[in-house]
């Protein structure tokens, strides 16, 4: 129970009290609108330095995408330096064609007429890593269609290696065939029929587009195999070493060690 003397001084007190109790809301309400702000003011900045940094980036892909089309446009010009098959002979790379240096990548001839043509690249082609999955990817290095194709070095983790290559590739190896053939599994999966290909591989200045050698290449599927369950995978692996194997042939006849041991570029 209050006394008489603490209600009158509570009495005195009340509007000393209230003013305090006023002042105090308002500081507060002072300082969260100060807090708020900063924040709002440090949003700010960090989203004016997020978008400076989108602009510069999409200045250097712009750059970097610029510098893969006009390697793009050099390589779509090679069909068309392709030589006749009447005029066409074995060629030795000179010595200094190749120095271990440069990367010389590798497509066959129909695959670039598409690029040449101006036409999309084939779905069966797009998938990672982009060195198709028709049978034909032993012909083709997985680096190199982003690079004809720029819009598929959209990908981060390929833009940065297809820029590299298009200021390091010295050399695009063109396969052109007379006749090829994939193998095939005949029904029942008990055998199968050979694959084979026949024609030619060019090796082209990447710079320039001269043709500076070129040889005849054929390989063959083996003429027997055990096959499995999964005969189709193992009619095309041996399919793919069969070609692995001319390209090395093809190497030394050519002069030059131009085609990787693992087939891989």
């Amino acid at each position: 129970m209050k006394t008489p003397a603490t209600l009158l001084l509570m009495l005195l007190c009340w509007p000393w009290l209230l003013v305090s109790a006023c002042d105090s809301a308002e500081k507060k309400q002072a300082r969260l609108a100060q807090d708020q702000a900063r924040q709002e003011a440090v949003i700010a900045k960090d989203r004016a330095r997020h978008q400076e940094h989108l602009t510069e980036m999409r200045i250097l892909l712009k750059e970097q995408l610029d510098g893969i089309r006009v390697f793009a446009d050099r390589v779509k010009t090679l069909p068309a330096h392709l030589p006749a098959p009447e005029k066409r002979k074995a060629r030795r790379c000179p010595r200094k064609a190749s120095n271990g240096q440069s990367e010389v990548l590798r497509i066959d001839a129909p695959t670039l007429q598409l690029a040449a043509d101006g036409l999309a690249l084939p779905q069966s082609l797009a998938a990672y890593p982009l060195a198709g999955t028709d049978g034909w990817h032993v012909l083709r290095s997985s680096d190199l269609l982003p690079m004809v194709w720029p819009d598929l070095a959209l990908r981060p983790k390929i833009v940065n290696q297809s820029l590299r290559l298009s200021k390091q590739t010295g050399f695009v190896a063109v396969f052109d065939s007379q006749q090829r053939k994939l193998p095939k599994l005949s029904a029942g999966g008990k055998a199968f029929e050979s694959g084979y290909f026949v024609g030619w591989v060019h090796l082209f200045d990447a710079r320039t587009s001269r043709l500076v050698c070129a040889e005849p290449i054929k390989f063959l599927s083996s003429l027997t195999l055990d096959l499995d369950a999964e005969g189709q995978k193992k009619i095309q692996a041996d399919f793919d070493k069969q070609a692995q194997a001319e390209l090395q042939r093809a190497s030394l006849r050519l002069g030059q060690r131009v085609f990787p041991v693992d087939g891989k570029h």
